[in-house]
């Protein structure tokens, strides 16, 4: 009878260990998701301040022209500050580890390093 309480306390425990580590898997993939969103925008706005200062430069060569700077605060902490592993961690326990999704993040993490090298 203990034995078969102990087994069962055991059980709920592991499923509820699953179960917060799930949650916190999903938490981290929001806050990652916010950041990227945001740092998207801020990346648009700072490409259509490109634009402009080129045409500025194009228009007016004579007169000083000065280019906007957007901060990109988000994107310097995707790629300097969040924990890449445990974001790579929370992607593959909630969407799978599947070659195609590994290969999916990787490109995204290839993508937002390049952004994040035009902005230094």
């Amino acid at each position: 009878m203990a034995v078969g309480i102990f087994y069962l306390e055991g059980l709920r425990e592991r499923k509820k260990a699953k179960k917060d580590k799930k949650d916190l898997s999903e938490s981290t993939l929001e806050y990652f998701n916010s950041l990227l969103n945001s740092s998207l925008k801020i990346a648009k706005k700072q490409s259509e301040n490109f634009v402009k200062h080129c045409l500025n430069i194009s228009n007016f060569p004579s007169k000083q022209n000065l280019l906007e700077i957007e901060i990109a605060e988000d994107l310097n902490r995707i790629i300097n500050k969040l924990d890449h592993s445990s974001v790579f961690q929370s992607f593959v326990l909630v969407h799978g580890g599947k070659k195609k999704q590994v290969i999916f993040f990787q490109k995204l993490y290839n993508h937002l390093d390049f952004i994040f090298n035009i902005y230094n």
